[in-house]
């Protein structure tokens, strides 16, 4: 906000008096300042944001920069450094394409000290399965989401896992969304919810994607994204 001046070009001393105005207008400023030594809650109006301009920014020396709780959503990079046997390849769309039976695992980028809440991929499978997926006495055992915890000592630990979902054949053989958690905004089965606080500095995460299986698998399924929302009530570099 911008400050109104109580005296446009200040008082000339014994010469100027100070009018109930101006006065007034100095405690109206005064209660619109930020308190550097207590702090406190401020609410800027709808006139617009509170805006940094020039060239020194704004430093936090100590703490965090807090914030109201809210999502943030990021597009997971496809870097396949920590566990693929070769069941998986890029294919010439920059995806992730299924050769035989086996599972693909991204380690996942997550800010420190915030909340992952909910995981989602893109999936397509391939073409030319004999029955509808939910047909798994004749058909296929379906493709499986799995987020990990890995410590400094290399212990593994499973989070969550969820099988896809959907049962209709010309559905499964289209893209569609496999989903682990719960998504901002949407009612779920509390069984099903990550809100994992991340903890990077003593742990990294993994999500593996699992391949079709079964008497009907059909090589050729394809994983186009990974997306994940994490809940942050303060910014932390990591």
């Amino acid at each position: 906000m911008t400050f109104v001046r109580a005296k446009i070009g200040g008082w000339v001393d014994n010469v100027d008096p100070i009018s109930a105005v101006q006065a007034n207008q100095l405690t109206v400023n005064s209660s619109r300042a930020i308190d550097g030594t207590s702090g406190g809650e401020y609410a800027p109006k709808a006139e617009g944001p509170i805006v940094f301009t020039g060239t020194q920014g704004l430093e936090i020396t100590t703490g965090n920069i807090e914030l109201n709780p809210r999502y943030v959503i990021r597009n997971q990079e496809f870097e396949v450094t920590f566990f693929n046997p070769g069941s998986w390849a890029p294919d010439l769309g920059n995806n992730y394409q299924n050769l035989v039976l086996g599972s693909v695992s991204f380690p996942l980028k997550l800010p420190h000290g915030q909340v992952l809440t909910f995981i989602e991929a893109r999936f397509k499978g391939a073409a030319g399965h004999g029955f509808d997926p939910v047909n798994l006495g004749g058909g296929i055992t379906m493709p499986r989401l799995t987020l990990w915890s890995v410590d400094s000592s290399g212990i593994s630990t499973l989070i969550l896992s969820k099988d896809d979902n959907v049962i209709v054949q010309s559905e499964y053989e289209s893209f569609h969304t496999m989903t682990l958690g719960i998504r901002p905004g949407f009612a779920g089965v509390i069984s099903e919810a990550i809100n994992l606080t991340i903890d990077a500095e003593e742990n990294r995460y993994v999500l593996s994607v699992l391949s079709e299986g079964g008497a009907d698998f059909q090589a050729g399924s394809i994983l186009a994204s990974i997306t994940h929302y994490t809940t942050c009530t303060s910014y932390v570099e990591h």
